[in-house]
C-alpha cells in the first residue's frame, strides 16, 4: 500500500512538473484552478465555467460562447485538453483582446511605422466623396430619430426596422470600417455627456428602461430618458492605461399602473432619478464570426453603484446581481462620427453601439 500511494505521488510530482514545463504565469494558475494535473485531460464544460481567463470575458459578454466553441475546436479539438492543448486555448483566447497603443493615438498594426496607423486603401478614396456620402446616411438617420419618442420604447415596428436600416447604413459605411481599425481608448469623439437616442433593445424595452427599476416601484413608472458621461484619466506621463469613469442617469414618470389616477399622478409627481456610478475599458478583439475576422472594438460599461429615493446598492449587488443594466457590458462600438475641421466633436454627434445582446440590441447616443 505504501509503495502504491508512493508511485502515485511520484506520478503527480511527474504531471505538475510537465505542465509547469508548457505552462508559465497566469495560464499555470488557471490551469490548477480547473484542477489539473490531478484530472489528466480536463474537459471544455470545466474549463469554460472554471478558468478565470474565459470565465470573466463570457461573463461580462466580451466573448460568446460560440466563439469558444470555435476556439476550442481549433486548439484542442473535440476531446479533452492536457497542459499543452490547454495552453494554446489560454493563449487563442488571450489573443483576441490586443492592447491599444494610446502614444500613437490609437491602434497601430506591427507593421506600421511609429507615426500612427496608415490603410493605403484610404488614399485610394476621395475624402471629399467619402464625407458627403456619410452626410447624407447621417442625415436620413437623424431625421427618422427626431420620429421617435422615448428611444423607440413603444414604436411600432414599421418605425424601428426604418431605424434599424439606416444605422445599418451608418455602420456600413467606409469611415466607419477605418474608425474600427484606429481608434483608441483616448480618443476625445468619446468623452462628455451623451443621451440614448433609441435602442432596440429587448431587454431595455422589458425592463422599461436601464435599470429596471421603472419595474420593481410601487404605482409602476415609464422610462423617460437616460443620460450618459463618459471620463477618462491617464495614469502617469507615457503611460499606456487609461481608467475610464461613467456616470449615467435615468429619468422615469410615476404611476404606469394606476389605471385612471394615472395621468394626473404622471402630470403632478416629480420624476424618479436613478442616478449609477461605474467604469468603463475599452478593448480590441478580432470577430471570429466574421468572415475576415474583422477588429471589434469593445467598450465595456460595468456599473458599481445605484441610488434613488433613498435606496443605494453598491459593489457586487450592481455589478453582477443587477441584470438589467448587463446591456451595455461588453458593448461594441460600431460607429463614431469623424471629428470637426478643428478636430473637434459638436453638439449633436451620434455613437452607435451594439448591446451585449449584438446585432439586434442597437444603442444610438446623441452628445448633448
Amino acid at each position: 500500500e505504501y509503495e502504491e500511494q508512493e508511485e502515485e505521488y511520484e506520478e503527480r510530482v511527474g504531471e505538475e512538473e510537465a505542465a509547469s514545463d508548457v505552462l508559465e504565469g497566469l495560464a499555470l494558475e488557471d490551469w490548477e484552478c480547473v484542477g489539473g494535473p490531478g484530472l489528466g485531460l480536463v474537459s471544455k464544460e470545466l474549463v469554460l465555467s472554471k478558468a478565470p481567463f474565459v470565465v470573466e470575458p463570457l461573463e461580462d459578454g466580451l466573448l460568446t460562447s460560440e466563439e469558444a466553441d470555435v476556439l476550442w475546436a481549433k486548439t484542442v479539438g473535440s476531446g479533452g485538453a492536457d497542459a499543452s492543448a490547454f495552453g494554446r486555448f489560454f493563449a487563442a483566447v488571450d489573443d483576441l483582446f490586443e492592447e491599444d497603443d494610446d502614444e500613437g493615438g490609437g491602434y497601430q498594426d506591427e507593421d506600421d511605422d511609429e507615426e500612427g496607423y496608415e490603410d493605403e486603401d484610404y488614399e485610394e478614396w476621395d475624402e471629399a466623396a467619402l464625407l458627403e456620402s456619410f452626410a447624407a446616411s447621417r442625415q436620413a438617420l437623424v431625421e427618422a430619430l427626431g420620429r421617435v419618442e422615448r428611444a423607440g420604447l413603444g414604436a411600432e415596428d414599421a418605425v424601428k426596422q426604418e431605424v434599424n436600416d439606416l444605422v445599418e447604413k451608418v455602420i456600413e459605411h467606409p469611415l466607419q470600417e477605418f474608425l474600427r481599425e484606429e481608434i483608441g481608448p483616448d480618443d476625445v469623439r468619446l468623452f462628455g455627456d451623451w443621451e440614448l437616442a433609441y435602442t432596440s433593445s429587448a431587454s431595455f424595452e422589458f425592463n422599461e428602461g436601464y435599470t429596471g427599476v421603472a419595474k420593481t416601484t410601487p404605482g409602476g413608472a415609464t422610462f423617460e430618458s437616460l443620460t450618459q458621461r463618459l471620463t477618462a484619466t491617464r495614469l502617469g506621463k507615457g503611460d499606456d492605461l487609461v481608467v475610464g469613469d461613467t456616470s449615467l442617469v435615468e429619468t422615469l414618470r410615476l404611476g404606469a399602473n394606476l389605471g385612471a389616477a394615472s395621468e394626473a399622478v404622471k402630470d403632478n409627481a416629480p420624476p424618479l432619478i436613478v442616478n449609477i456610478d461605474g467604469s468603463w475599458e475599452m478593448k480590441r478583439r478580432v470577430n471570429l464570426m466574421s468572415l475576415d475576422q474583422d477588429p471589434k472594438v469593445i467598450v465595456n460599461v460595468v456599473a458599481q453603484s445605484l441610488r434613488y429615493a433613498l435606496i443605494e446598492v453598491m459593489g457586487k449587488r450592481v455589478e453582477v446581481g443587477w441584470k438589467a443594466m448587463r446591456v451595455l457590458n461588453g458593448a461594441e462600438l460600431r460607429a463614431l462620427d469623424p471629428p470637426t475641421p478643428n478636430g473637434r466633436s459638436a453638439k449633436g454627434d451620434l455613437r452607435i453601439m451594439y448591446g451585449s445582446a449584438g446585432k439586434s440590441s442597437i444603442f444610438v447616443f446623441r452628445r448633448l
